[in-house]
């Protein structure tokens, strides 16, 4: 059985007279019913307040003695503000040319939670009352709504400020925490391409290519080993992630350009190198073309050990700076890695070469030899007959056979 099933009476919903409403007992049933709710309605919103309190201060509570000066120190692993509550907003700490920042403006929490309280509160006195909508003959004003708790109630101030102040404290360590990260503004902003060009410029030693890379070896294991995941906060959760991975990438990007630059500067010096002894070998393979040609052939044949000796230092000194490469298990190119092999063969190319051409050079010798001594024996008979021609002519004397002895005389010449 409902109210609507009474009719005529007391309780009359469909009555039409408001002056009889009024006296009637239905009307101080609504008001009570209306009372009831109120009641409950205020109970409902106290509770309310309590469990929202709750929720968001307690993660805080780590964060309640911090002072407006507070550094976070060294240790980017370990957070001294995990509170027993789980964190509830997540965060990404990100970077910029100016300094880290988090991905959403840790201040604008507060704001958010203060309207979304106030909203809250705000909507709970437009909750209609009752019986305007059960006594549909009756005319009632159209905003009568249940009273509720207000916005400036001493409970409501208490929990508002409460959590503001919550937020407040939690952001100090938040951009402390932040703050410890400038020190790798340098190396997020950093160019390489034209690091690398500064520093090819520079023209440094092996051992100090070798003592910069060791650097940013050990720079870079100290980004693995100090900068965490994601850390605790707080009600902050904060991804840390994709910069710690972009930092690390970063300095391991500069170790291999600083290698790939050093490995073609190698290459050039020993490229140079080999040309050094291919033109050794060429000029060792040089035919003589006189026999003054191999006199000076053979004297700079002399100077070949002092020449090789000078390249082979130098060829051993590359090979220790190749050990540079070697020290950071840089893999060689194959054709780096054949120059670097031939180099190590070609002093023996070449006193191999020194012994062929040596006995070359003796065939040619004895070859010029031979040949001059048939020039010499040649021109000896030439010089013989020549003579002999010139001591015939001096007993010419008839004048009238000048003309013969000119002709004759020209066939000798």
């Amino acid at each position: 059985m409902c109210i609507g099933d009474l009719g005529k009476g007391w309780f009359d919903i469909n009555e039409k007279n408001f002056k009889i409403y009024e006296i009637s007992k239905l009307n101080r049933f609504m008001e009570l019913v209306k009372y009831r709710m109120q009641y409950t309605l205020r109970l409902l919103v106290e509770n309310t307040l309590q469990v929202f309190i709750s929720l968001v201060e307690t993660p805080c509570w780590p964060c309640l003695s911090v002072e407006d000066d507070f550094v976070w120190g060294e240790d980017l692993l370990n957070s001294p503000f995990m509170g027993q509550a789980a964190p509830l907003f997540s965060l990404q700490l990100r970077m910029d040319e100016s300094g880290a920042f988090y991905s959403t403006t840790p201040e604008s929490f507060a704001e958010v939670l203060l309207k979304l309280f106030d909203e809250a509160l705000t909507q709970t006195h437009q909750i209609r009352q009752v019986h305007p909508l059960l006594l549909s003959n009756l005319r009632f004003p159209p905003d009568l709504c249940l009273s509720s708790v207000g916005l400036l109630a001493e409970e409501v101030c208490n929990v508002r400020n409460r959590f503001l102040l919550a937020y407040e404290k939690a952001c100090i360590p938040l951009r402390a925490y932040a703050k410890e990260f400038d020190v790798h503004v340098n190396l997020y902003s950093l160019i390489i391409s034209d690091y690398i060009k500064n520093y090819e410029i520079d023209s440094k030693t092996a051992a100090e290519v070798k003592e910069d890379i060791s650097l940013h070896h050990r720079l870079k294991r100290s980004l693995e080993e100090t900068l965490p995941n994601l850390i605790f906060i707080g009600p902050f959760y904060v991804q840390i992630d994709h910069l710690r991975v972009f930092l690390i990438n970063k300095r391991q990007e500069i170790i291999n350009k600083l290698l790939d630059l050093f490995s073609a500067r190698m290459k050039q010096s020993i490229e140079d190198l080999l040309q050094e002894y291919k033109n050794v070998m060429v000029k060792l393979a040089v035919k003589p073309e006189s026999i003054e040609h191999i006199f000076e052939i053979r004297d700079w044949m002399e100077t070949i050990p002092m020449s090789v000796k000078s390249l082979e230092e130098t060829c051993k000194r590359y090979l220790l700076e190749y050990d540079v490469l070697d020290h950071f298990w840089y893999a060689l190119g194959n054709e780096d890695f054949e120059n670097k092999w031939e180099a190590i063969g070609w002093p023996l190319r070449i006193y191999q070469q020194v012994d062929v051409a040596d006995k070359f050079l003796k065939e040619e010798e004895e070859r010029y030899y031979k040949l001059q001594l048939n020039d010499e024996f040649t021109l000896n008979d030439r010089i013989d007959t020549l003579t002999t021609q010139v001591v015939s002519m001096s007993g010419y004397r008839d004048v009238s056979k000048t003309h013969e002895y000119t002709q004759e005389i020209r066939k000798v010449w």
